[in-house]
């Protein structure tokens, strides 16, 4: 054990030393928990706990001598879908996936309201998975999806 404590130290250092080089901030390592007698040493070397699930250990570095700004451990993903209207009163569904982020600049508009929420228990990762349904309005007339972007849309009228 001692042997592979040494080798995983090493190759810690010389990893954080190249990430570093190639300008990279955050590093995480999931540890499995068949692992666990390996924590310390990157502990040692400037890891520190993120948190843990019941099958592996979440460890963190931040390399630049400033302030981290990793987030905290999630307790939940942020999902929505929104329902866009133009001036002629048509529109169109869009559903992002519930694991990234929607950005309205895909279409240009203006939030109006939120017309739904959903929380489910059974997302990746056992988090809470929540879900807003809003309206928002296009300020141009024209609602141009952009397939690359948007996961599905259908028109309405």
């Amino acid at each position: 054990m001692q042997k592979d404590a040494s080798r995983f130290a090493a190759s810690l250092k010389a990893s954080l030393s190249q990430w570093a080089h190639q300008g990279k901030k955050a590093i995480w390592i999931k540890v499995p928990k068949e692992q666990v007698k390996l924590v310390h040493v990157a502990i040692e070397v400037g890891f520190w706990y993120h948190h843990a699930e019941p099958s592996y250990v979440m460890l963190v570095n931040w390399i630049p001598q400033t302030p981290p700004t990793i987030p905290d451990n999630a307790s939940h993903q942020v999902g929505i879908t929104a329902f866009v209207f133009n001036k002629e009163g048509e529109g169109k569904a869009l559903r992002k996936g519930s694991y990234e982020k929607f950005r309205k600049k895909q279409i240009d508009t203006e939030f109006v309201q939120v017309v739904g929420f959903r929380d489910s228990h059974n997302a990746p990762f056992k988090k809470s998975d929540l879900l807003f349904v809003c309206m928002l309005r296009s300020v141009s007339s024209n609602i141009v999806v952009q397939d690359t972007k948007i996961s599905a849309a259908k028109v309405h009228v």
